[in-house]
């Protein structure tokens, strides 16, 4: 798989990382790879593995979803992410829909976080809408075997389920730039992932460009976006210097998508959506049906 990297730091990005430390993280990194590959997990083992998360024994469901997500084509740049993540404070990921991006990356900078012993903050990844933030703290917190509510939480408008233990916590955009009013600097994390960042919503970027600088008043600072490829180059330009990791040939693993263009006009956009899934209902084609309406957003 081709990566696209750059080894230089962006500006501000204050002291030079320690090489010894970074070589014995760096070096953790590569036999954890080197044992997903060598390794076939097995849960019958008498020798159970701990979460070091929460320092239980890992359940079954644990290595059936693991499984799934070594299948997944980001699972492939892991290393080269946390080589880029160790050694710089801005990242870009860029990756086509169903790649797993958005799963994982929030995960591998988890692991970080635990790496250093949460001494710069917890995780917390934005997402432009209230349901991605709920369905991916549950999904990310049945793969790695942990509870939403606690370890792994989610704040969006009128729903607060995080606690002091929670180290990964997704968010919409527009509470944590709401945070960022009352604390410019961001104190509680270490790692701030703006996923989605190709959607382009008012808060995502004032973000990106807020975050841009924010490394050179706090250099431990480790920020992460995530983007789909028709936005990367734009961003590769603003961000000018930054490694850049591109998560290739995914789309044999993504979801297929197809556009179909409906003749004539619709008043209603609603009921013009709702005949179109009757429509491909009545066909019993497999598969689900996801159905995304323009609407205006009143308020955070």
């Amino acid at each position: 798989m081709d990566i696209g990297r750059m080894d230089s730091e962006p500006e501000g990005s204050g002291q030079a990382a320690d090489s010894s430390s970074i070589s014995s993280k760096l070096n953790g990194f590569t036999s954890e790879l080197e044992d997903d590959k060598d390794e076939d997990l097995n849960c019958d083992n008498s020798d159970l593995e701990v979460n070091p998360f929460d320092g239980l024994p890992f359940s079954s469901r644990y290595y059936e979803l693991l499984k799934r997500r070594k299948a997944l084509p980001v699972w492939s740049i892991k290393y080269h992410f946390m080589e880029s993540l160790v050694n710089n404070n801005l990242v870009l990921v860029s990756g086509k829909l169903g790649c797993g991006k958005s799963t994982q990356i929030s995960q591998w900078c988890a692991e970080y976080a635990l790496s250093v012993q949460y001494q710069r903050g917890m995780v917390v990844c934005t997402q432009p809408h209230s349901l991605s933030a709920m369905c991916l703290a549950q999904r990310v917190a049945d793969e790695l075997d942990l509870n939403v509510g606690h370890e792994i939480g989610y704040h969006v408008p009128y729903e607060d389920c995080c606690t002091t233990e929670t180290i990964l916590r997704y968010c919409t955009d527009a509470i944590l730039l709401r945070e960022m009013m009352s604390d410019p600097l961001l104190h509680h994390y270490g790692v701030i992932i703006i996923d989605e960042a190709h959607e382009r919503t008012v808060a995502t970027d004032v973000l990106l460009g807020l975050l841009k600088d924010l490394p050179r008043q706090r250099p431990e600072l480790k920020i992460v976006v995530i983007t789909a490829p028709h936005l990367e180059s734009r961003l590769r330009s603003y961000y000018a210097g930054v490694p850049f990791v591109k998560v290739d040939d995914a789309e044999e693993a993504s979801f297929p998508v197809e556009v179909i263009y409906r003749d004539g006009q619709f008043k209603d956009c609603v009921s013009a959506a709702a005949q179109t899934v009757l429509d491909i209902h009545r066909k019993g084609e497999e598969g689900n049906i996801l159905v995304f309406l323009a609407s205006e957003e009143v308020g955070a």
